[in-house]
């Protein structure tokens, strides 16, 4: 075994952390960073509930766009393509994308 191989990187829970669910979300980015708004729509309203904002270095955006992009391929090849449905109204970027 080569002590140059990369270990897995051991990440602790803290005890009560609860999932947080999101259908609608917001990218945004500066110069030195992206910022990624999570949000719950409320049904029945065109509201919705902010949930958490997370925000990255480039570079991490990045990374973690590939390792979105991985993982979606390989739910395809098991379960089939990703429908989405048409978005309605303008072909101007969305504010959020839900």
């Amino acid at each position: 075994m080569s002590n140059n191989k990369e270990q897995e990187l051991q990440i602790k829970m803290p005890e009560g952390l609860s999932p947080v669910f999101s259908n609608a979300a917001r990218v945004l980015h500066s110069d030195d960073e992206f910022s990624l708004h999570f949000a719950q729509t409320i049904p029945g309203t065109n509201r919705a509930e902010a949930k958490a904002i997370v925000s990255l270095t480039p570079s991490h955006a990045k990374r973690l766009l590939k390792a979105i992009e991985r993982e979606i391929q390989d739910f395809e090849s098991k379960f089939g393509e990703i429908e989405l449905p048409e978005e309605p109204g303008s072909k101007e970027k969305p504010d959020y994308v839900g």
